[in-house]
């Protein structure tokens, strides 16, 4: 079985030189839904050529609203095109929490 990254490569392979162009103007950005997940597995299948709705159905269930999840998706067109689940935490890179960065205004 080939490794996720050996998939994306491919299809990235497959489609170069398409023009997958389009002006922002035309990109909507919303909260992703959890009726949006036909969508989300129609784009995961084409990337990685299998099927993995129960992967995805456990991912937007243990979405939990906390403010430091984010998951969007954009359409196009009033289809989504594309998605992106986030999670952000303090310091993973190991950057003490008691550290201050600012600015100080020049002379």
């Amino acid at each position: 079985m080939a490794k996720k990254g050996d998939k994306i490569n491919n299809f990235c392979h497959r489609n170069e030189g398409k023009k997958m162009t389009m002006a922002l103007e035309s990109v909507k950005i919303r909260l992703l839904k959890r009726e949006d997940l036909d969508a989300i597995l129609e784009i995961d299948e084409k990337v990685l050529e299998e099927h993995r709705r129960d992967y995805w159905e456990r991912k937007l269930e243990t979405r939990n609203g906390k403010a430091s999840q984010a998951s969007f998706v954009a359409e196009v067109d009033g289809k989504v095109a594309g998605f992106i689940l986030g999670d952000v935490s303090g310091w993973e890179f190991g950057v003490p929490d008691t550290i201050g960065i600012g600015h100080r205004p020049g002379p």
